[in-house]
């Protein structure tokens, strides 16, 4: 006799959302508001309850068109999602972070689909829908942590290049410590529901390492081409401040002619001997500190390693 699933009844169903009233309460308690929770929580509820009837309908009609109408909407959706962190949803910033995930997610679902799973025929929604699910959620949060990283990243004045880099780490980092935790401290969701549906473990090890796979891939991959693209046509502004940092956060600092910052202090150039000439030089470093610490907020001599000017002798 094969193992079924047991029916949830609303009441037992009410049971799992003990946990989230205490997080409510302790939010409640600490002052930090629970509204925004609240909601997610009851969106949670109505977008899982009218999808699953819209599932139904699709399974029920099998059709390709019904398929992919899907696909636009799960994709659309992602895009729109992923932007949420920089507040600013601009119709260029939305169309990369649509190029992003549907060129990655699409090349990793006919990957899946038809090299792994070889599905016939290849709209097959009981499949296809899932794993879509799956793909472009795993594309849209590593496009969302690669996208304020990378925005946070130019707002404190870091190069593009090391913007670049610093992005694309943070994105992989969930999936990362998925690989490294799987098998250990959870067991995923694909492989969960099949052995809870009576799969054999081992049958649903390899569609479990299938699962894992192609969202390691996406998440680079649409992260990638997102930075790539947001390099070429959405540069964004670098803050410009007395000092820049290089590829390798070095510290840079721009100097400014010393006629100009003595002009700044007031003071004439053009003194005769040594001692007038040294005046000068206090002048214009006392003024080159003031502002250098004013826009670091760090020692002049510290960043530079400069020392005061001596006094001459005679």
């Amino acid at each position: 006799m094969e193992p079924t699933l047991p029916t949830i009844s609303l009441l037992r169903l009410a049971v799992a959302f003990i946990p989230v009233a205490a997080v409510l309460a302790i939010l409640l308690h600490w002052s930090l508001g629970a509204w925004n929770a609240l909601y997610a929580t009851a969106r949670m509820l109505i977008q899982l309850l009218i999808v699953g009837y819209v599932l139904t309908f699709v399974f029920a009609a099998d059709q390709p068109y019904l398929v992919l109408a899907v696909l636009v909407v799960m994709m659309a959706a992602a895009a729109w999602i992923a932007l949420r962190p920089l507040g600013a949803r601009t119709p260029r910033r939305l169309g990369l972070a649509l190029a992003a995930i549907s060129a990655s997610g699409i090349l990793a679902l006919a990957l899946t689909t038809q090299g792994v799973l070889a599905l016939d025929p290849w709209y097959e929604p009981r499949f296809l829908v899932p794993l879509a699910g799956m793909t472009f959620s795993t594309a849209m949060n590593a496009v969302s942590l690669a996208a304020e990283r990378r925005h946070a990243e130019l707002a404190a004045g870091t190069a593009p290049a090391a913007a670049r880099r610093r992005a694309l780490e943070t994105a992989l980092i969930p999936q990362l410590n998925s690989l490294f935790a799987v098998g250990l401290v959870n067991l995923p969701g694909m492989m969960t529901g099949q052995i809870l549906s009576g799969a054999a473990p081992l049958i649903a090890v390899r569609y479990q390492i299938m699962v894992m796979a192609v969202l390691f891939g996406v998440a680079g991959m649409s992260a990638a081409l997102y930075l790539w693209l947001s390099e070429r046509f959405d540069p964004g502004r670098q803050r410009r401040t007395g000092f820049q940092l290089s590829g390798n956060s070095t510290l840079r600092k721009r100097r400014p002619s010393k006629k100009a910052l003595a002009g700044l202090a007031g003071t004439k150039t053009d003194g005769e001997g040594p001692r007038s000439r040294w005046r000068v030089r206090r002048k214009v470093e006392a003024v080159r500190r003031t502002r250098f610490r004013a826009v670091s907020g760090c020692s002049y001599e510290h960043a530079a390693g400069d020392t005061a000017p001596r006094q001459p002798r005679g």
